[in-house]
């Protein structure tokens, strides 16, 4: 059985997410250790880690037996206060405090609004902004009608 390299799997992983998310940036790096490989795919806001695991898992190469698809997706803190402001826009509601720096924003309000913590509102919409490809606040109103 001939396996493919994993410089070729980080080459077809190019390929299809700039042909599904053409608007997305991605860095796509081949790791290499001891018995394994890796192809490291990241990116800022865009897609969730589970739409591009999705869409790339099948094309995990088998040069070695422990080969990884790992993404990870990086979540700015603009996109994360845009989330907040159209979560309390929404409900009526002070905007919760975004911690966290600039590369690791999130939101620890437990305030209960609407049956549902505030935190998993604001983070479930900026996840959405992926999905649906719109503002936050957009986003916002197709998650939490």
């Amino acid at each position: 059985m001939k396996y493919k390299d994993t410089t070729q799997s980080a080459k077809e992983i190019r390929k299809v997410l700039k042909a599904e998310y053409p608007n997305t940036k991605f860095s796509v790096r081949v790791k290499r250790f001891s018995m394994g490989s890796s192809v490291e795919i990241t990116w800022t806001d865009g897609p969730s880690e589970c739409e591009v695991s999705a869409k790339v898992a099948h094309l995990k190469g088998g040069e070695y037996l422990n080969e990884y698809i790992s993404p990870r997706r990086v979540i700015t803190r603009a996109v994360m206060v845009a989330a907040a402001q159209a979560c309390a826009r929404h409900y009526g509601v002070d905007v919760p405090e975004v911690m966290g720096g600039e590369r690791v924003p999130y939101i620890a309000s437990l305030e209960i609004v609407g049956g549902v913590a505030m935190c998993d509102r604001v983070h479930r919409a900026v996840w959405a902004t992926s999905v649906y490809g719109t503002t936050p606040e957009e986003a916002f109103k197709e998650v939490f009608p």
